[in-house]
């Protein structure tokens, strides 16, 4: 589409800003869609990732203990010693600092996904809390609530359509959220 206004190539126009959406100017061009499904699944990829930043910690802790002193006997000074368990501790605080914070990111975004499907009605929230959170199949939880599949898959994908709507919402939220420069207090 051309601009009728500056005659240049344009995707549409923005009545708020009012100016023509170029390739240059638009922020969303490349914005995918979050799937519900997909949003709800990261749970299980977010608790095996908690679990390896733990492991890691707990291998740099021990490679760090482990690291021996140096021995200063009777040997000959060379150029230099090497303060290898000074080292290790450093390297040990700065690495358990980055998976520290990298692990609360991941535990946010868990949090934030049990909040999100927290605002759906008691039986779609307690179906994908079974499904995501518990990881349980949908054959268990059709026996566990006593009803059958055929329910459970109704509910869940009622759940989803909900998920999806929340996600889009939140989606447009932040579409329309105005940036704003906020200038220091001259007085």
């Amino acid at each position: 589409m051309r601009c009728r206004i500056n005659n240049t190539s344009c995707m549409g126009y923005d009545k708020k800003r009012r100016e023509c959406i170029t390739i240059e100017n638009c922020k969303y061009q490349e914005e995918k869609q979050v799937r519900a499904k997909e949003y709800l699944s990261q749970i299980e990829k977010i608790n095996m990732m908690i679990k390896n930043k733990d492991a890691e910690i707990v291998k740099w802790k021990e490679l760090a203990d482990n690291t021996s002193a140096p021995a200063l006997g009777d040997k000959v000074k060379t150029s230099g010693v090497k303060d290898t368990m000074a080292t290790s501790v450093v390297n040990y605080v700065d690495i358990e600092n980055e998976l520290f914070k990298q692990k609360q990111e991941l535990i946010n975004k868990h949090k934030e996904i049990v909040q999100t499907i927290e605002k759906l009605p008691a039986q779609e929230y307690d179906v994908l809390h079974m499904i995501y959170i518990q990881l349980r199949s949908l054959e268990d939880v059709a026996e566990y609530k006593h009803k059958s599949y055929r329910w459970v898959t109704a509910v869940h994908g009622r759940a989803l359509s909900n998920v999806q709507r929340i996600l889009n919402k939140r989606q447009n939220d932040d579409k329309n959220r105005v940036d704003c420069l906020v200038l220091p207090n001259i007085s």
